[in-house]
């Protein structure tokens, strides 16, 4: 609900609400305003910006604006924005808890928990549904919308934090969805708003284990994914209110293509497309609202099919966003044709959640390990959520020796878990492992370390590939020996002439041999001999 924190004059109360106020029958049924030029330049490409920094910064602006007077009827409650200081809302407060709680969860970081607790204070004086316009059919969209959010927020705090007292809310949230249907052909606002819900409302069904509410949710998916068949280019590629039919492919993606995923990808590919590129700056309009909605729909469509073109519609509008932070707060104003005196506290939690808690949970890792096994190191991880990095890169650093080097040759892809094994390690020797995970545009985020001991090598004779393969000048090969003594090791053309040679003494284990030859490009043979014993490898060098 709207309220006013202040006691004020009542003209300026009805102006101040309705700068927001869920919409009338006849502003639902009203034309948009004519579109203006959006700002030039105003955007940003992947690589330009830190989506972790955003995330940071964008919470922080939306901790400002939570009221923290404890004798204010409005206590723990988000302010609206900037020029909406007297509108606190419920919608936006469920956000804030989810944005906190994920931080938690991504950092470990308790900073904002005082704040989660004030957020949940005002929540229970004034749930979702219990917000305004029931008693109208054209705003019935407005109880669904906050009990979507009211799940999303309750199912994040209770896996971060453990803490199940607020459950109770989240199954009121889903219960209210399930048994109170509205007319969701009426006006898109209704039909976004029960894709919303209906995402949610499986979601959490799952979460919890209710088979009911789960039935519930694939009843109303399968009417939303009807509906939105008939009139694609309303249904999935228009906007109204704060909502856009982004969140219509998002709602069927995690309702009923998860229950029918054998069709998701190919109706994608017929439905995704409506969904607009970028809605261009309107005059008096929630444009970066819409935007940040058809970019979770663009998140899903990419996740459902692979398609990069879906991705990068997804980064053009994350970038479109977070360009919009001209005074360096944190905060985006509801439009691109807005001022930087009026950013939003519920657009902001937008960006964070539908673009850059995206972007990062695709780069998330989590049960990072290294492990000595005999002649070798074995890193081992796993993607953080569903959805795994494009590829991933691991690092070494010897304990007191300089430098992080990478020591795959290749990035490492394909389903979750992953493991490498590192060769190149000395035993008894101390090393640090990072894991470095990259996303499909430019991005990526560096976990780790993980330290290990290097245990004890086989003893056995053997000599490994040489690395980097091929080489120009300078190579590496790990021979084994199973007793110390004197080992040879040369290098022959195709011809048999030896081109290079090392004899020296070894201990018993294994041993890093460095090769440094000039040598005309072509293909060689290496070879380790010790006494009777020979092991030979092919070796490439280009120029």
């Amino acid at each position: 609900m709207k309220r006013a924190r202040i006691v004020m004059a009542a003209a300026a109360l009805a102006a101040a609400a309705a700068a927001t106020q869920i919409w009338t029958e006849e502003e639902m049924a009203r034309p948009f305003g004519p579109p203006v030029a959006p700002r030039v330049g105003y955007s940003l490409a992947a690589g330009q910006y830190d989506p972790h920094e955003v995330y940071e910064n964008g919470i922080a602006f939306v901790a400002r604006w939570q009221v923290t007077d404890p004798n204010d009827p409005n206590y723990g409650g988000i302010i609206e924005g900037e020029d909406l200081t007297n509108v606190i809302q419920t919608d936006n407060t469920q956000e804030s808890v989810w944005d906190w709680s994920r931080w938690r969860d991504m950092t470990g970081s308790r900073e904002y928990d005082d704040y989660v607790a004030r957020s949940w204070i005002y929540i229970l004086n004034f749930p979702a549904w219990l917000e305004e316009g029931w008693g109208s059919e054209s705003q019935k969209y407005y109880r669904i919308y906050n009990c979507g959010w009211g799940m999303r927020a309750e199912m994040m705090y209770r896996h971060v934090t453990g803490d199940t007292s607020h459950q109770d809310y989240g199954l009121t949230c889903a219960q209210f969805v399930a048994d109170n249907a509205i007319n969701i052909t009426l006006y898109p606002a209704n039909f976004y708003c029960t894709a919303w819900a209906v995402g949610n409302l499986y979601e959490y069904a799952e979460d919890v284990g209710d088979a009911a509410l789960k039935a519930s949710a694939l009843a109303l998916a399968e009417q939303v994914k009807a509906l939105a068949e008939e009139a694609p280019a309303t249904r999935i590629g228009s906007y109204s209110w704060a909502m856009s039919g982004g969140a219509t492919v998002w709602g069927l993606h995690e309702s009923y293509f998860r229950e029918h995923p054998g069709e998701e990808a190919a109706w994608m590919a017929q439905y995704a497309p409506y969904m607009p590129e970028l809605v261009p700056a309107g005059s008096n309009t929630w444009d970066n609202a819409w935007n940040a909605w058809f970019m979770l729909g663009y998140y899903a469509a990419y996740h459902a099919t692979g398609d990069a073109a879906y991705w990068t519609r997804f980064d053009n509008i994350a970038g479109n966003l977070v360009a919009q932070d001209t005074d360096d707060d944190g905060g985006i104003p509801a439009s691109q044709a807005g001022t930087s005196d009026a950013d939003q506290s519920w657009v902001t939690s937008y960006m964070c959640y539908m673009g850059m808690d995206r972007i990062l949970r695709d780069l998330g890792v989590k049960d990072l390990a290294a492990e000595p096994r005999p002649g070798e190191v074995r890193v081992s991880w796993a993607a953080e959520f569903e959805y795994h990095a494009a590829n991933y890169n691991v690092y070494r650093e010897e304990v007191g020796v300089p430098g992080r080097p990478k020591v795959n040759s290749q990035p490492i892809g394909g389903p979750s878990p992953y493991e490498f094994a590192d060769p190149h390690v000395a035993v008894g020797h101390k090393y640090r492992y990072w894991v470095e995970a990259e996303g499909a545009t430019g991005f990526s985020r560096t976990f780790g370390p993980a330290e290990v001991t290097a245990g004890g090598f086989p003893l056995s004779f053997g000599l490994s590939q040489n690395y980097p393969n091929p080489f120009s000048t300078h190579t590496t090969v790990d021979i084994a020996l199973a007793e110390g003594g004197e080992a040879d090791l040369s290098i022959y053309d195709l011809a048999g002439r030896e081109v290079w040679r090392r004899d020296d003494n070894y201990g018993a284990g294994k041993h890093a041999v460095e090769i440094d030859a000039d040598l005309p490009a072509g293909v060689y043979l290496c070879q380790l001999k010790v006494g009777e014993e020979a092991a030979v490898r092919r070796m490439v060098v280009v120029k």
